[in-house]
Formats: C-alpha cells, structure tokens, sequence
C-alpha cells in the first residue's frame, strides 16, 4: 500500500463481551508499522 501519510499506530478492538470499540495504541499490543523498501537486483 503506497499512502502519502503513515498508517494509524492505533488498533481498534471490538469484541462481543465488550459494548464499545476499544482504541489500544499497537505498541501495547507489541506490534507496528515497519516501513518496507524493496531490495534491488
């Protein structure tokens, strides 16, 4: 996905126990974004 801004580094979470979404940032989920460069031949 090619995008002129970053992508979000929050997480909306939804689940059935819970009535509302939940924005978690990723890091607490132990996750991000990494920016990915393709290697050249």
């Amino acid at each position: 996905v090619v995008s002129p801004s970053p992508p979000s580094d929050k997480i909306g979470i939804k689940s059935v126990q819970m009535e509302t979404e939940k924005i978690v940032p990723m890091k607490e989920m132990k996750m991000a974004w990494v920016p990915y460069v393709p290697l050249e031949d």
